[in-house]
């Protein structure tokens, strides 16, 4: 929280859950959640919350990873089904990429009484130094990926690494990806 106040000084940083929102009901003229409302545990909730907390004629929006269209970690999810499968098992399908099935955001949007529903989908692209660059956020702990990475012993690691390196096309040097995202927007 320190982090988020130290650059958003002034700003109303409260620690919360995604479904439990600590805000008023009608309290915001937009709600946006970005790459996060399929990786909490009740999207469902999640999306009602948005909703409560929308006024009247309010965007609830968000945004999340196409599942075959996000490279980084498309491929490091497979590579951790080859380098430490046992691991993998452990985490669940819906943390690890992205959405798989793009309809369920209208049935989550509708199930929380928003109108006016639209879905549709962008690119974004990354540019990496090197392949060293692109992985250092796994090899720093971050997100369910990265958690998993770090859990492995030295040598499951190393194959990971090396696995991932490979499906990403074994990139020397610079190099670019381009992502999917899907949009679903609706109002209250």
């Amino acid at each position: 929280m320190e982090v988020a106040r130290s650059r958003v000084p002034g700003g109303d940083i409260r620690v919360g859950s995604a479904e439990a929102l600590p805000f008023a009901d009608g309290e915001f003229d937009a709600v946006l959640a970005q790459l996060v409302v399929n990786l909490v545990d009740d999207p469902r909730a999640a999306v009602r919350e948005m909703a409560r907390v929308a006024r009247s004629g309010a965007v609830v929006a968000g945004s999340f990873w196409d599942d075959e269209e996000m490279p980084l970690l498309r491929s490091f999810w497979n590579a951790a089904r080859f380098a430490a499968p046992a691991e993998l098992a452990e985490v669940s399908q819906q943390a690890r990429v992205g959405l798989a099935e793009v309809a369920v955001l209208c049935r989550w949007w509708e199930g929380a009484g928003l109108r006016e529903i639209e879905l549709d989908k962008f690119e974004v692209h990354a540019d990496y130094d090197g392949f060293d660059d692109l992985f250092f956020s796994f090899e720093a702990g971050m997100g369910e990926s990265g958690a998993l990475y770090v859990s492995l012993d030295e040598k499951q690691r190393a194959a990971l690494r090396s696995e991932a390196h490979r499906l990403l096309g074994s990139p020397d040097g610079p190099f670019r990806l381009t992502a999917g995202a899907w949009t679903v927007r609706g109002e209250r």
